[in-house]
């Protein structure tokens, strides 16, 4: 048994469409988590591009949340997934440092997407119907939906 993440940072974006990052559990029980960040905020990045990526792999699940926490994510969703398949999902993860970033079609959604559906996580919110991060966020099925406030 599995377990990836989803982080969210509610105020973020125009209009505060929000902003996702992941998180998994690798076979040998460490976690890894990153995220699209896009800090310059440009509408496109091209491919290869800094898009703002990153990746930590952490010893324990309470070091993946420092991590998301201290970057100003506000809350996450986890989900059990029987045969996570956690090379997919760190191949997943590093390919999305290179496909460059647009508005639409290739944002920090559409890269956790990318990484959750690698692990094999089951029944995601369909993107072309909850294009904000934060209305995709709310539509996925997960335990926790924990605030990370103080």
């Amino acid at each position: 048994m599995g377990l990836a993440f989803v982080f969210v940072r509610r105020n973020a974006a125009v209009l505060h469409a929000g902003h996702v990052g992941w998180g998994f559990q690798l076979d040998d029980g460490l976690f890894f988590c990153g995220a699209t960040e896009n800090p310059v905020g440009n509408a496109l990045v091209l491919p290869g591009g800094n898009n703002g990526w990153w990746g930590k792999k952490v010893q324990y699940q309470e070091e993946m949340f420092n991590e998301m926490k201290a970057r100003c994510y506000d809350e996450y969703k986890w989900i059990e997934v029987k045969d996570g398949d956690s090379i997919l999902a760190y191949k997943a993860a590093l390919a999305t440092a290179k496909w460059g970033y647009t508005v639409l079609g290739n944002n920090c959604l559409d890269h956790t997407y990318a990484v959750l559906f690698a692990y094999k996580v089951k029944n995601l919110p369909l993107k072309q119907f909850n294009i904000a991060p934060n209305d995709w966020y709310d539509k996925l099925v997960g335990g926790g939906g924990s605030c990370f406030l103080p």
